[in-house]
């Protein structure tokens, strides 16, 4: 216990002798006694971070590609499309800062896990019966009018009879400027139905954006306090491409073979997010069961009731740590990774549909993806020690996210999709993996919930919010294939510069290096 204290304390020391021990040690837990285990040999202690990834991919995927298909079909236009998910993570720019802050000021890890789930359930949940109050009754079924059916219901330039200011060109797949001909539904652009989703989507990030990150420092922190047995971080989060494979697949079956009803077939997705958000808490809590966030010195200021001390330590490490050069290139590199990622999830299935992909592509798709990250975070730890360390990684993982969106705008045969989705596996995939590796290696204990909570916030809120609200109407405008190239051309630049970075970082540690050999 005396050796394992000592290297807690020794964790908690500035990132620069974090830096230093890495440099010696490789890893901390190289220095920590192991024994030898066989692959089949289950470790029991990590088991719910296993089913809470599995579970948490699984709630999430099919809502982050298909919501999309929801809101169309419920009578939003695409650039409406684009603000409300893009500026529905407004909610998640608040919840990560927030609920990690009330989790490392006040070690409450599984009240507020509980907290969060049951306003994920309730916000997420309600959208359904929203949608049949105001959306556009005539696109809101089940199962979804055929193109025969609307044609006999609205003109050939999309408009409705006796419709006024109307001057679509929409089709099948595009019938959100119409209105209902018998009167009843009267479409207006940012009207009523676009303001209470945009709403409701910030209240469902702000409650499930930290749900994720709750479970990485849950992983992480297990890892730390594992004397015996090493536990790796891509060998536990790969369990969530099971989630995503299962879930999607779940998905398009129930929302094919859902009953006739006055609201859209992909009322499946919001059924299901809700049972997988039970099941995911569950996991989560025994995740958390009997696990501490102190390190041996914090416990005993508690024990004594050292509340003030601690309360500013905690605000001076946290102000230390973001106003390190490092970290905001590491920020910013994570905004401009999100910027490019999220049209590769998000409006994937909407340029498929313009391309006229069969359906056999839309679900490949996701198999490419899916599978790719069973493999990918499986040997992520590998990958990122042959690539030279978490920082080059995350430069890799940016130039894949550029090629991607480069390949996606480039292709005119849907099928070609496919291989830029086996991609993901050096995109997202690594990204996460290593961006989670620097964290733990340069970020003091006292403050790693809520650091954590901070990247998933600006790569899965900030980044999304800012990257979807120009991407639609960049795709209303001109197109999926812009869109893409846009987005391609900032992952481009911002690579270039990432590498100056790097090479500039090395070449003054190897000038600092031969200073201190001639000194000696």
């Amino acid at each position: 216990m005396a050796e394992t204290h000592k290297l807690e304390e020794k964790h908690n020391a500035e990132p620069t002798d974090v830096t230093k021990m890495l440099d010696k040690d490789d890893d901390l837990e190289n220095a920590l006694p192991t024994l030898k285990y066989k692959w089949y040999h289950i470790n029991r202690d990590i088991l719910p971070a296993k089913m809470a990834y599995l579970l948490e991919n699984g709630r999430r995927a099919p809502s982050d590609v298909m919501l999309s298909l929801f809101y169309s079909a419920i009578g939003l236009s695409k650039s409406e499309i684009g603000l409300v998910m893009g500026f529905g993570n407004i909610g998640s720019l608040i919840a990560g800062p927030f609920w990690g802050w009330l989790a490392d000021r006040f070690h409450n890890h599984r009240t507020l896990l509980v907290i969060m789930a049951i306003g994920s359930i309730v916000t997420m949940g309600s959208q359904p019966l929203l949608s049949m109050q105001f959306g556009n009754p005539e696109t809101n079924v089940c199962p979804a009018p055929t193109v025969d059916t609307l044609s006999s219901i609205f003109k050939p330039n999309g408009c409705p009879p006796g419709s006024v200011n109307c001057t679509s060109n929409s089709t099948i797949f595009n019938t959100t400027t119409t209105a209902s001909p018998t009167g009843g539904y009267q479409y207006k652009p940012y009207g009523s139905l676009f303001f209470v989703m945009f709403f409701t989507q910030i209240a469902v990030m702000f409650f499930e954006a930290s749900s994720e990150p709750f479970t990485d420092c849950g992983v992480l922190r297990r890892a730390e306090l594992s004397p015996h047995r090493k536990i790796d971080y891509g060998r536990q989060r790969f369990f969530g491409a099971f989630g995503v494979i299962t879930c999607v697949t779940l998905s398009n079956v129930f929302a094919d073979n859902f009953p006739k009803a006055n609201v859209t077939c992909y009322t499946a997705l919001f059924i299901m997010y809700v049972i997988l958000t039970i099941l995911n808490l569950i996991s989560v809590l025994f995740l958390y069961k009997g696990l501490s966030f102190e390190s041996p010195k914090q416990q005993q200021e508690t024990a004594n009731n050292i509340a003030d001390e601690k309360k500013e330590s905690y605000r001076k490490v946290l102000r230390e740590t973001l106003t390190k050069v490092d970290t905001i290139v590491f920020l910013l590199t994570t905004f401009v990774a999100g910027l490019v990622n999220s049209p590769l999830i998000m409006f994937l299935f909407l340029h498929l549909k313009e391309m006229n992909a069969p359906s056999t592509v839309f679900n490949l798709s996701f198999v490419c993806s899916a599978t790719g990250a069973l493999f990918g975070f499986f040997f992520s730890q590998n990958i990122i020690k042959f690539l030279g360390g978490s920082m080059k990684t995350i430069l890799f993982s940016v130039v894949i996210f550029t090629v991607r969106s480069f390949g996606v705008a480039a292709i005119t045969n849907s099928w070609l999709v496919l291989i830029f989705q086996a991609l993901h596996v050096l995109s997202f995939v690594l990204f996460m993996a290593s961006g989670l590796k620097y964290l733990k290696e340069t970020i003091p204990l006292l403050v790693m919930t809520t650091m954590v909570s901070i990247f998933r916030s600006i790569f899965e809120g900030l980044s999304i919010m800012v990257s979807l609200s120009i991407a639609g109407m960049i795709f209303n405008q001109y197109g999926g294939r812009v869109m893409y190239a846009s987005f391609g051309g900032l992952g481009l630049l911002w690579s270039i510069f990432l590498a100056i970075y790097i090479f500039a970082i090395q070449m003054r540690r190897s000038k600092n290096v031969q200073k201190t050999q001639e000194i000696c």
